[in-house]
């Protein structure tokens, strides 16, 4: 059987993983443009522009703002349609690419749909999504149970609290005097608020928290240490977005919690399909393998003592023949993985981390990890048809553009853009004054610990006394003593030093500068001013500097083009709109 080439670790890839205009009043109202035939809905612009921002920001942001936004969004389709005129789509290198992310990209899907999906329903995450809108102020009483006190007896005593509960009495009052948790019992059972995660579905208590109304109590809840009573005393609800939109993120978020369950479940889904597909390893096949991926061949030396040397070939897939290469390794009721099949897969390994297979248990484990399931989920998205499945369509398509938009980039600007040596000897003259070293300060520098010993150094340098011997009685940085404390010339920058020493004149001594646990005093020993750089020393960050310029000119020239090409459509009382409504998880509750 020929395996697809992919580069791909089979459990770490399970992750959860331009549209023509209608005329219609109510598509417009969900488009805030139009490039080209490409639409930008609201709910396009709304998800982008949403990314790193509160609430109130995308609420309360001006029309400016969010035309200044829209504008790159279109500059972005505008690139695609481009690359998409120039064919960047049947590019030899792009198909490439594409053939060998596409394997990827249906694995997982097969695995979301067929490992995923099941471990974590949709159900699951809408639990974990309404859950997170609500955040439970709860009183508890806790009934701890031990060796020395039996389940039974607690739970009767717990049942007693409930009863009494019910005719009336007050829950602090029982909380101070009956619960077994000191902390919260002090305060009448005062627990705070509960905010559901990812793994409050193993906790008891937030399950029964989450589940009942305002004002009620609990039947008691067993925990690990003992049965434990509930009031719900405040329930604060947030406003969140659609669950549409927020569903991918919560099933991440769940996903991590899960991911055990979810690996259980993977591997039991290859048992499943092996044993549908009737795998069966060819023992003969394997030892062969074995023999030659494991053989050394011989030979004599011309030394008096005759001792023979092992001459281990270049590689080991030297030793296998045509013939060896046609045997078959493992067998399935669709195809079989032959030993030419598993050289190609094990060949993309770097020389030095190949594989050891000193016996057929290690190759049948590496072929269990490694080929098989290549070569079962091969079988199981044709018959699926999983490249037809919408969202793999568009994960391809997604990818494919993210090519194009570097392809077309480099195209257009980046190859445009020339520059010669005379190029940038004219630009660093046209710019002299901005190519300059920097004034510099030499110093010396005491650190000590104490402020009232810094301030006497100060006190003492200042009335002449000699800064090397005020270094050498008071100094307490042992850095400092390999140089006498002459730090050499700074700069403005130095961290710590540079702007107290840019405060000061030729000879003058600084008040005491704090640094970390202790005080620097420095001294001002000479100046450099500041001179201009010659063209050599500022020839690389002048070239820098100019292609930047003239690639960001080359690109605003390519834009004003394709606008002047491709219809453009704005509608400005929709991006106006745009996020009026918008919630984010930050939103205020509402009690």
């Amino acid at each position: 059987m020929k395996l697809v080439k992919i580069k791909i670790v089979l459990f770490a890839v399970i992750v959860i993983s331009g549209f023509f205009f209608s005329n219609c009043a109510d598509q417009q109202q969900k488009t805030v443009a139009r490039v080209g035939g490409r639409r930008i809905t609201v709910k396009d612009f709304e998800a982008a522009f949403a990314a790193g921002k509160r609430t109130k920001e995308i609420q309360m942001a001006t029309l400016e703002e969010k035309t200044k936004f829209l504008d790159q969004m279109i500059n972005k389709r505008l690139k695609i349609i481009n690359a998409y005129q120039l064919g960047l789509d049947k590019d030899k290198k792009n198909q490439n690419a594409i053939n060998e992310r596409v394997k990827g990209i249906m694995f997982r899907r097969l695995v979301d749909i067929k490992v995923v999906d099941k471990v974590l329903p949709e159900s699951r995450v809408k639990e974990y999504y309404y859950k997170s809108k609500r955040e439970i102020n709860i009183r508890q009483i806790v009934l701890k149970f031990d060796k020395k006190t039996s389940k039974d007896k607690v739970l009767k005593k717990a049942n007693k609290i409930i009863n009494r509960l019910k005719n009336g009495e007050n829950f602090a009052e029982i909380a101070k005097t009956e619960s077994d948790d000191v902390k919260t019992a002090k305060d009448g059972g005062k627990k705070g608020y509960l905010k559901w995660g990812p793994r409050s579905s193993f906790d008891p208590i937030y399950k029964a928290a989450f589940s009942i109304k305002e004002g009620e109590i609990s039947d008691p809840i067993e925990a690990a240490d003992g049965y434990y009573i509930i009031k719900v005393i405040n329930i604060k609800k947030y406003p969140a977005p659609p669950f549409e939109q927020q569903k991918e993120r919560f099933k991440k978020s769940i996903f991590r919690v899960f991911s055990k369950e979810i690996e259980k479940a993977y591997y039991e889904y290859i048992e499943e399909l092996s044993k549908k597909h009737k795998k069966e390893f060819n023992e003969d096949g394997l030892e062969l393998f074995i023999e030659r991926y494991n053989f050394v061949k011989e030979k004599e030396t011309n030394s008096d003592d005759s001792t023979k040397i092992l001459n281990k070939p270049s590689s080991p897939f030297d030793n296998f023949n045509e013939s060896d290469k046609k045997q078959i390794l493992v067998e399935f009721d669709f195809s079989d993985i032959s030993i030419n099949d598993f050289i190609e897969e094990i060949k993309k390994y770097p020389a030095r981390r190949l594989p050891r297979m000193k016996g057929k248990e290690q190759l049948k484990s590496f072929l269990n990890q490694q080929m098989v399931p290549i070569a079962l989920f091969e079988h199981e998205i044709d018959k699926m048809n999983i490249k037809n499945d919408d969202q793999v369509k568009k994960s391809i398509k997604t990818y494919l553009e993210s090519l194009m938009e570097k392809n077309i980039y480099q195209i257009q600007v980046v190859d445009k853009v020339k520059i010669s040596e005379d190029d940038i000897k004219k630009y660093f003259e046209d710019h002299r004054e901005d190519y300059k070293h920097e004034p510099m300060k030499e110093v010396h520098e005491i650190y000590v610990k104490d402020l009232k010993r810094a301030n006497k150094i100060v006190a003492e340098a200042r009335r002449g006394a000699k800064f090397s011997s005020l270094f050498n009685s008071y100094n307490e940085k042992k850095i400092l003593e390999k140089n006498k404390g002459k730090l050499g010339f700074i700069t403005r920058g130095r961290a710590g030093i540079g702007k107290p020493a840019f405060k000061l004149k030729l000879g003058e001594v600084s008040e005491p500068i704090k640094i970390g646990n202790g005080y620097s005093i420095i001294k001002i020993l000479s100046e450099k001013p500041e001179t201009l750089k010659t063209f050599d020393e500022s020839k690389k960050i002048a070239s820098a500097r100019l292609r930047k310029e003239l690639l960001k000119k080359q690109e605003e020239e390519w834009y004003s083009k394709l606008r002047n090409k491709i219809d453009i459509t704005i509608y400005e009382k929709n991006l106006e709109r745009a996020g009026r409504k918008y919630v984010g998880w930050d939103k205020p509750a509402i009690n």
